[in-house]
């Protein structure tokens, strides 16, 4: 397992992917499941997330839709100025594409 780091700004971060508690039923409820294990603020932030049958498609593989949702909300975040980490939408995505070679298998 990897270190969680406790920098102020990981924790800000953490705590918008984390939401309200409506996301529950929603499709945010997967980038509240993501978890903050390094940040630095106009730099990087890396994220893990465990993959369950829940986010699986047909042939039992991590579903491209999850996939896309997670990154656009992930990399949202490198583009927001470390004092307004805490809005609940810091960008929206214009253009997002993703070419899929192969993705994870449960």
């Amino acid at each position: 397992m990897l270190k969680r780091f406790s920098s102020s700004y990981a924790k800000a971060v953490q705590k918008m992917l984390t939401g309200k508690p409506e996301w529950t039923e929603t499709f945010m409820k997967y980038t509240s499941r993501c978890k903050v294990i390094d940040a630095k603020p106009n730099s990087h932030v890396k994220y893990e997330f465990t993959v369950t049958k829940d986010v699986l498609n047909a042939e039992e593989k991590l579903h491209e839709g999850c996939v896309a949702t997670l990154l656009d909300v992930c990399m949202g975040n490198l583009i927001c100025d470390e004092n307004k980490i805490h809005l609940q939408q810091n960008g929206v995505t214009v253009d997002l594409e993703i070419s899929f070679l192969n993705t994870q298998i449960l």
